[in-house]
């Protein structure tokens, strides 16, 4: 949605259960909110995101681009107050960037996409470079990813209208697989 001054509002919340030992019955819980603002152009603005683990706050932090492209971090991570100065080389994917690039996936076969994401549930204290490889079109007519972000491979499905909704990845012999789920708000 757009905001008073005309800028887009792109709100994301996750959640996962998932092992905390392959030997022992037992879980970890993870939620994440994000709040991104960027520009029609898909420049992002400012960010505000909150991560919980096992239901205690691990960060709630805002994210300002500064000049030179530079970041400013501030907030609490693992409960101490943290300011720091991010570098990136490029600008950070947004979600309007990200429907550009998975608009016209014919476009993107030419060659890997370097971007900058800023992942706060991996590393509220960094901002990761990542590529994105273009793989061809699945049997159920889904263009087909592969992102490679912190070391980690993601497999991505996304729709005809641009939309991830399907993406797994390997931890060990652990698979996690993400399902989009959408909501609609109907007006009566």
């Amino acid at each position: 949605f757009k905001n008073k001054k005309g800028n887009f509002v792109n709100i994301v919340r996750t959640s996962m259960i998932v092992p905390k030992d392959s030997l022992k019955n037992s879980l970890k819980g993870f939620f994440n909110t994000s709040i991104e603002v960027t520009n029609d152009k898909g420049n992002y603005l400012e960010g505000s995101y909150m991560g919980y683990e096992d239901l205690k706050k691990t960060y709630k932090v805002k994210l300002k681009p500064r000049e030179n492209e530079e970041f400013q971090v501030i907030g609490t991570v693992n409960g101490k107050n943290i300011k720091k100065t991010l570098k990136v080389k490029g600008h950070l994917m947004t979600s309007i960037q990200q429907d550009r690039v998975f608009a016209d996936p014919q476009e993107q076969a030419k060659k890997p996409i370097t971007y900058y994401d800023y992942v706060p549930s991996i590393n509220p204290l960094k901002v990761f470079k990542s590529k994105l490889f273009y793989k061809g079109i699945g049997k159920a007519g889904l263009n087909l990813y592969r992102v490679e972000l912190n070391k980690t491979n993601f497999n991505l499905k996304v729709d005809s209208k641009g939309t991830p909704i399907f993406s797994s990845s390997k931890f060990g012999n652990f698979v996690l697989e993400n399902r989009r789920v959408f909501l609609e708000k109907k007006r009566i």
